[in-house]
């Protein structure tokens, strides 16, 4: 279960040469089991070595695009 304690930290990652990537949006399921945190970073792998770096446990990270409806 995601507690707001995770959210917390999960969701504001700094990666350890301390430069800030900074959430955009994140989306939990309706019994809190699941989240997504949608961030502004370089790579997939600059949040990869942060969550690892902070302890933060995951389930998977990868790149994506954003598609908007016109």
């Amino acid at each position: 279960m995601v507690s707001t304690n995770y959210l917390d930290h999960a969701c504001q990652i700094r990666s350890p040469h301390e430069p800030v990537y900074p959430q955009v949006r994140s989306l939990v399921s309706p019994d809190y089991h699941r989240i997504i945190c949608e961030f502004n970073a370089p790579d997939a792998e600059a949040l990869r070595e942060s969550y690892r770096h902070l302890g933060i446990n995951f389930d998977q990270l990868w790149l994506a695009e954003v598609y908007e409806a016109t």
